[in-house]
């Protein structure tokens, strides 16, 4: 099996960045295993080529007792090729079931947060062609659609909240087996996770079943050939619910939409299902959009007449003068918490909340809340019910209240200033 060299490894990065984009230190994520370890030192030494600090983020779960040890071997490997290296230790409760998909969970938010903190744009996973072939098996398994069966793509947005590094999979045409030799021809060793053997874990299943395939041509360069078209497909859908709704839809600084009703019956089913998801998950704050068949029976209660209003995943649709408008659910809102002067926080994952001339406990706008100290709330009296009980006020130490003021739009999310 060939080895990769930097020769290919820097055309493999040329497809995916012009480094002129690249400003500011990179992270790459690191376990010690075969992948991980390899991108990491492909990386490093396209990162001196360009003069780029590059930074490996290892994450101990303390899952298994050996974690700790191995996050200790993989800081020594760093420390021999003079790449700068954190262990991120997670200090929660340990996950009990569903473990492969919360450690994941866990993984991106302890890097993500890191990234954040250090001003790092961009994070780098060792996803190859076998991982992408088995993603999309295991999502065809769970009868996903387009968006699944696109799998994983080589630039996506950090999948958990608004903010987050860019991730960056530059791997996923190359196979497991190239990066094994990889490390083989560099005399370098690796570490073998455990868990990539125990078959209760549906990943270990779906390559297992790649290994031998009772269908003949069932390959991983197949799948993930597939997986491809099915990239473009979505590339596709997404365009038309994009002039969908530049023409239909208006998206409220307070944090709701409205959408034309006329023009939703109009549209391809699939659009309008992919539309209104889009804006369930906008509103929501929530990072995934709502289940299909949830989904498909709002919409088929949107086309009747007499529609009275209906929640789902968090949001609140009703009908106004011919409009959807799709709100936050109010009582879905649990977030709160204390603000002091100077501080910058995000809001139930829909606002920057910023406290600059008081500080106070942030929570959600009750009826009780507006009603006592609804002289103070002028800018938020004029907007509708539903939405003012969806957004967030600051409890002041002597019993005072103040409300929100028309956001500032600017940025990803609006900002809302107390």
């Amino acid at each position: 099996m060939t080895a990769i060299d930097q020769t290919e490894f820097s055309r493999i990065m040329e497809d995916i960045f012009d480094p002129a984009d690249l400003s500011g230190p990179l992270a790459v994520a690191v376990s010690g295993g075969a992948d991980s370890l390899c991108l990491t030192l492909l990386l490093s030494d396209w990162c001196k080529e360009l003069d780029i600090q590059l930074i490996a983020l290892t994450v101990d779960h303390g899952l298994r007792p050996e974690a700790r040890e191995e996050a200790r071997q993989v800081a020594d490997w760093m420390a021999e090729a003079g790449i700068d290296h954190h262990i991120l230790t997670y200090q929660g409760s340990k996950p009990e079931n569903s473990i492969q998909d919360q450690a994941r969970q866990i993984r991106y938010e302890l890097m993500g947060k890191w990234c954040e903190s250090h001003q790092v744009g961009t994070l780098f996973l060792a996803h190859h062609q076998d991982d992408q072939a088995e993603t999309l098996l295991i999502r065809l398994a769970r009868g996903s659609g387009v968006d699944g069966l696109a799998a994983m793509q080589k630039k996506t947005d950090f999948p958990f909240g608004h903010s987050g590094p860019l991730l960056c999979r530059p791997l996923l045409d190359i196979t497991k087996s190239r990066l094994e030799a990889t490390l083989e021809a560099r005399g370098h060793d690796w570490i073998n996770d455990p868990s990539n053997k125990n078959e209760s874990f549906l990943r270990v299943q779906a390559r297992a079943f790649l290994n031998n395939p009772a269908i003949d041509g069932m390959t991983s360069q197949r799948l993930a050939d597939t997986a491809q078209h099915m990239q473009r497909v979505k590339g596709l859908l997404d365009s038309l619910i994009d002039d969908a709704a530049r023409k239909s839809v208006r998206i409220n600084d307070w944090g709701y939409a409205e959408v034309n009703l006329a023009d939703l019956r109009q549209l391809h089913q699939e659009i309008a299902l992919r539309l209104l998801s889009r804006l369930i998950k906008t509103v929501s704050g929530e990072n995934y959009g709502p289940r299909f068949h949830k989904l498909e029976n709002l919409y088929e209660n949107l086309l009747l007449d007499g529609f009275a209003g209906q929640t789902l995943s968090g949001t609140l649709a009703d009908m106004k003068d011919g409009h959807i408008r799709i709100c936050r659910e109010p009582a879905a809102i649990e977030e709160a918490f204390d603000l002091s002067v100077g501080q910058k926080r995000i809001w139930d994952n829909r606002f920057v909340v910023s406290a600059q001339t008081a500080e106070g406990r942030l929570t959600r706008i009750t009826a009780d809340i507006y009603h006592a100290h609804k002289t103070q709330g002028l800018e938020i009296a004029v907007i509708p019910e539903m939405v003012r009980f969806g957004l967030p006020c600051m409890m002041l130490q002597n019993g005072g209240v103040i409300f929100p003021k028309k956001p500032d739009a600017l940025g990803d999310l609006p900002v809302l200033i107390f």
